[in-house]
């Protein structure tokens, strides 16, 4: 219980020494840093789309890229964010290889349905507007599995955004 100011300690004593087997990564291996549209398409190991024009105000995009990583285990993923800038509605749109785990996020909607239009095949996720919910709507294209997210959108307007992408 007495305190102790200004002791000396043993050399190492403040050193972590990893299990063995274990490598230690520095913080910026997995930090993230803002991409371009361009250089997202050109690092990403699947076909990038893009929204061409969002409608209804002035839109921001911030476009993020997380390469693979070994431990913890995830897969390339590229994730755009579409803000409106008077801060009334957001759109992300994540995407990742088709075969790096599918399109979408469990939990949205404990029971998600199956919509079909022009041949295209989606999983739609309704979240109560109403409570600042989530809804979500994922597919795949060419080899990409792409869901859009928003709280303010309606389920259509992401159905028809998602048709509109473009590589």
């Amino acid at each position: 219980e007495d305190v102790a100011f200004d002791e000396d300690f043993p050399e190492g004593t403040f050193v972590f020494v990893p299990p063995p087997g274990e490598e230690v990564r520095a913080p910026e291996t997995v930090s993230h840093r803002e991409y371009s549209l361009e250089e997202v398409a050109a690092a990403a190991p699947f076909r990038v789309f893009a929204i061409p024009d969002l409608t209804e105000g002035q839109w921001r995009l911030n476009v993020h890229f997380h390469e693979l990583r070994e431990r913890p285990p995830v897969p390339p993923l590229v994730t755009l964010f579409y803000h409106r800038s008077d801060g009334r509605g957001t759109l992300v749109v994540g995407q990742r290889g088709a075969t790096d785990g599918g399109p979408g996020l469990p939990g949205i909607d404990p029971q998600p349905e199956e919509v079909v239009r022009d041949g295209v095949r989606y999983t739609v996720s309704r979240g109560e507007r109403a409570h600042g919910e989530h809804s979500a709507v994922s597919f795949e294209r060419e080899g990409t599995a792409i869901q859009l997210q928003s709280a303010e959108l309606d389920v259509d307007v992401m159905l028809e955004l998602g048709a509109s992408l473009e590589p």
